[in-house]
């Protein structure tokens, strides 16, 4: 099976295919609106694909950066607009905290963080982070390894979300002139 999974919640920005070692990182600089598009087609080249053999595409859509939620969750529209296929919508959190039942926290801005505490998502101030699963702010191999086995998993069950629901997954309600 042939799953081009976009990220770009984070630091960095992933566009890979599920499954494979065919994968690109680009770290830096947010700009990511720049990126997403290039990276694709490299990644594509270097797994010898067409759009055509894709079977679904898979995006975080966040919690996480505001504007690369956004990046990722457009970018995929725009390919399933050119290239209808099954979307596999996935969850910062549930991806952090795959395979366990711990708590899980995201940092965010201040003391600000997004969290997962029994399957309740939650966006505020939390008193002792150490308390919780997080992770860098950079995408590691294990966050990329649970990634790979939501992908799969969600394929495998057909757990899939029309375009017309795809969105930026906040979960908080961001004011847009507030300060941070």
């Amino acid at each position: 099976m042939n799953i081009l999974v976009i990220d770009s919640c984070h630091e960095s920005l992933f566009v890979g295919i599920a499954n494979s070692s065919f994968s690109k990182l680009h770290g830096g600089k947010r700009d990511f609106d720049r990126y997403v598009t290039p990276l694709i087609g490299d990644v594509m080249k270097m797994a010898g694909l067409s759009f055509g053999e894709l079977d679904a595409y898979a995006v975080v859509a966040g919690p996480g950066s505001w504007t690369g939620s956004r990046v990722g969750v457009v970018s995929t529209l725009g390919l399933v607009t050119a290239n209808p296929k099954p979307i596999i919508e996935l969850n910062t959190l549930d991806i952090i905290g795959y395979g366990t039942d711990k708590s899980v926290a995201l940092y965010c801005y201040g003391n600000q963080y997004y969290t997962k505490v029994n399957g309740e998502y939650k966006f505020g101030e939390i008193e002792d982070v150490n308390k919780y699963l997080t992770m860098k702010p950079y995408i590691d191999k294990k966050y990329l390894e649970n990634l790979n086995k939501m992908v799969l998993e969600k394929f495998g069950k057909a757990e899939f979300t029309i375009p017309q629901n795809l969105t930026p997954n906040y979960i908080a309600d961001f004011e847009p002139n507030k300060k941070r």
